[in-house]
């Protein structure tokens, strides 16, 4: 059978998870600025194909297809926000299960004042923050 972890085992695995909580936000961040770029520059291009026409292609065409392109980044956007913070949200609910074995539940503690001290009147969620510009252009994402 094998013998519990010792709280200096428990420590470092503490550590690498928190690590790898950070990894996630870091990596969100990533996607959130790729994806920001490509809309950035479906809009960009839609505007140019506005003024400058298209030559022999209608304009209504070549916008339709760019509309398209720019509504399945935006699906894809919103897909990844959701795939991070449900990651995240399962990482940090196993930091706090390891937590129980801490003389100290930082994530746990940290989660209580935000969610039912004065905080949670001001504080508002990144993944709500991020979901808003995708549906400014999808509104039905």
């Amino acid at each position: 059978m094998a013998q519990s972890p010792n709280i200096t085992e428990l420590l470092e695995i503490y550590k690498i998870h928190a690590a790898a909580v950070d990894d996630v936000s870091r990596r969100r961040e990533m996607a959130n600025r790729m994806y920001l770029a490509a809309t950035t520059t479906v809009a960009i291009t839609m505007g140019i194909i506005g003024r400058f026409g298209t030559g022999e292609v209608p304009v209504w065409l070549v916008e339709a297809g760019m509309a398209l392109v720019g509504m399945a980044i935006q699906w894809g956007w919103v897909g990844v926000i959701k795939s991070h913070r449900q990651l995240n949200e399962h990482k940090c609910m196993t930091l706090v299960d390891l937590e129980q074995h801490l003389p100290f539940a930082f994530y746990e503690k940290e989660y209580e004042r935000m969610k039912k001290g004065e905080e949670s009147k001001v504080y508002f969620e990144t993944t709500k923050a991020e979901r808003l510009l995708p549906r400014v252009f999808l509104p039905v994402a």
